[in-house]
Parts: C-alpha cells; structure tokens; sequence
C-alpha cells in the first residue's frame, strides 16, 4: 500500500555509511530543499518534517525484486 505520506527509497551507497546516517542525511537534504522551494513549510512543520523513526532494510542480490515491489505499490487515499 502507498499513502500519500509515504515513500520509498531504493538508494545503493558505500558501505562503510550506516543505514541510519544514511536515513539522516536523505531527511535532512530532502527537509531543506523542501523548505526553500516551499517556505510555507517553515510554519506548517514547526517540530520537523519527517517521522522521528523509519525502516531500512538491506539487499545483496535481487535489486530487480524490490525495484518492482515498489513499482507495483497502488495509490490508496482515506
């Protein structure tokens, strides 16, 4: 299921970066593009725009697996 809110990253990095700083850093680029291209940002996510947790998962072999689990997620809205 794919929410509004909700996205999935498929990213390879070096691995000598931890999944978690790897996490921080997407959110914390991604928070300040966002907030320069939509200041109104700034006022409506006063405590932080992203989630304090999220989920990381690893994958040796099979990117092809989890490139079309993604693909294939549907749009739902409530």
């Amino acid at each position: 299921m794919r929410l509004p809110d909700h996205v999935h990253l498929f990213v390879q990095y070096p691995p000598e970066i931890s999944p978690s700083k790897m996490a921080e850093k997407v959110k914390s680029n991604a928070s300040r593009h966002l907030r320069e291209k939509h200041p109104q940002l700034v006022r409506w996510c006063k405590t932080g725009l992203w989630a304090p947790g999220c989920f990381h998962g690893s994958v040796g072999h099979g990117f092809d697996v989890v490139e079309q689990y993604i693909k294939g997620q549907k749009f739902q809205t409530h």
